[in-house]
């Protein structure tokens, strides 16, 4: 699970399992200049910023809900996604 606050990538504070996926998109990340910064993913932030579930099955995958015992809220879309997707997809060609 990964996020974004303005240009800037934002991976969950904590501990974690390695991912190479997650090592393979921060640093795409970096190498086009974004800042990658590491704190914890608020169920606020989340609501109010891009937010992407990654695994190296299926790459990059939009979170499209949250829910809460009394509400669903829509994250909204990264403006850039497809660019990323095309960009790990292509790595298995």
């Amino acid at each position: 699970m990964l996020s974004f606050d303005g240009d800037a990538l934002v991976v969950p504070e904590g501990t974690k399992l390695p991912s190479v996926t997650l090592h393979q998109i921060t640093t795409r990340a970096k190498q086009l200049g974004r800042q990658v910064i590491s704190r914890p993913l608020t169920l606020e932030h989340a609501a109010a910023n891009p937010l992407w579930f990654c695994n190296s099955l299926h790459g990059i995958s939009l979170v499209d809900q949250l829910r809460t015992e009394t509400k669903t809220t829509t994250p909204p879309a990264h403006p850039d996604v497809a660019e990323w997707r095309a960009w790990w997809w292509n790595q298995f060609r």
